[in-house]
């Protein structure tokens, strides 16, 4: 006779919920360990979300992947990560703690310079996005 097991398995809707929150709780204590390696204000912020975006760009370029030559899928090509495992740990998740655009937002406060700020870490960060997808897509090839 075996022994019984005790275990959680959660499926479904309820996965997604603990991979964001699981992601999430590391995203924050990542995001921490850079405002205390950097030190905080602007130049901690400007690091995470900029990263964040690369890294963001790099992701969802992987896991929305199709072949990218003829006959890749039929010549037994690697399959491509499922969105559905990966976005809402790595995506939603950790990169949701990671970055936090609320913060910038409350920071641009202090008047035009943080607008201003504001205004260039939001383009940097879609430059960064836009990077790491085609990071991902050259590697690809």
């Amino acid at each position: 006779m075996g022994t019984p097991t005790v275990g959680v398995r959660i499926r479904g809707r309820g996965a997604d919920v603990f991979s964001v929150a699981l992601g999430a709780g590391l995203g924050a204590v990542a995001r921490y360990g850079v405002e205390s390696a950097v030190g905080p204000g602007w130049g901690a912020l400007w690091l995470v979300n900029v990263l964040g975006s690369a890294l963001l760009g790099l992701l969802l370029s992987a896991v929305t992947a199709t072949p990218t030559r003829a006959g890749d899928a039929a010549a037994g090509s690697e399959p491509r990560p499922s969105p559905g495992r990966l976005t809402p740990l790595l995506g939603t998740g950790f990169l949701g703690g990671f970055t936090t655009f609320s913060t910038a937002a409350v920071m641009a406060l202090d008047g035009p310079s943080g607008v201003g700020f504001l205004a260039g870490m939001t383009l940097g960060c879609v430059l960064a996005a836009a990077g790491g997808w085609r990071l991902a897509t050259r590697v690809r090839r």
